[in-house]
């Protein structure tokens, strides 16, 4: 089982507000307590790491980053991100 991408870095790496994240040590214990159970049926699994990049969700993110974009074009997947 692969878990949904979660961001490594929130704000500023989330493309939806609502995502998993593993953006903070806090996270880690409700992590465990959910690999304890997928392992108990003998499962693997495996969390995706992301970071959203110009796919950000500026809405929830803020600013774009003061570095300039690899584009110039605006992402067409989130236009209000940069």
């Amino acid at each position: 089982m692969v878990m949904n991408a979660s961001p490594v870095s929130m704000p500023s790496g989330s493309s939806h507000p609502n995502q998993t994240r593993i953006s903070d040590d806090r996270y880690i214990p409700g992590f465990k307590k959910l690999v304890d159970v997928v392992h108990g049926y003998e499962v693997p699994c495996a969390l995706q790491l992301y970071h959203a990049g110009r796919q950000r969700y500026g809405l929830i993110a803020g600013p774009p980053p003061s570095a300039r974009p690899a584009s110039p074009t605006p992402c067409a997947r989130t236009p209000h991100g940069l």
